[in-house]
């Protein structure tokens, strides 16, 4: 129910105009009180979300949502085909393509979401993944060979994404090894193979 009412809130803000909290308590048969708590777990995500008495609830920006309609779209002219799932909240998108093993998956299955309230990093790390800030996507892939098979994926992966940086902006990242993407020497993400 939690995840529920928080995506409602996301989508109803996401064009950067105000929203009634009473509104929204009434769209989801909640009081308004309860809004206000969600108001406050979504800014605790990340989300900029400031109230004005007598308005509601306004994103100090509005958002451009991850939309699966929009990339099935955009890879329509592709010959490779995907089963995409978009979330705006999810726990990990790794740990919910891995509960669903071994039989509700496909190969090429990936999942995609706005924010992970428990990502995993590197030797089980925490991941900060700040609301729509990053792109949090998993995918399964099955290898017939097993582990082995995967050896030197990061840096392919890594790679291509320095590849389509440059093709769509024109703007050369750095590499550093073994999967760490750079722009003038800040860290802009890294590749994570989880076998």
């Amino acid at each position: 129910m939690t995840k529920t009412v928080r995506e409602h809130i996301i989508q109803a803000l996401a064009e950067g105009s105000f929203v009634s909290g009473q509104t929204l308590g009434d769209e989801l048969s909640i009081s308004r009180t309860a809004i206000s708590k969600h108001i406050k777990a979504l800014n605790a995500m990340g989300l900029d979300i400031y109230s004005v008495t007598g308005k509601g609830y306004k994103l100090s920006e509005p958002l451009n949502l991850l939309s699966k309609r929009r990339i099935a779209e955009s890879l329509a002219n592709s010959d490779d085909l995907y089963d995409i799932e978009v979330h705006s909240l999810i726990d990990s998108t790794n740990s919910y393509l891995m509960r669903r093993l071994p039989n509700q998956l496909s190969q090429g299955q990936v999942c995609l979401a706005e924010y992970q309230s428990l990502g995993r990093g590197r030797r089980g790390r925490q991941w900060i993944s700040p609301f729509g800030s990053q792109i949090y996507l998993s995918i399964y892939w099955y290898l017939e060979q097993g582990l082995s098979a995967a050896m030197g994926l990061s840096l392919v992966a890594a790679l291509a994404v320095s590849d389509a940086i440059y093709e769509l902006s024109n703007i050369q990242v750095q590499l550093k090894w073994p999967n760490d993407i750079y722009l003038d020497g800040v860290k802009l993400g890294r590749y994570i193979n989880r076998s």
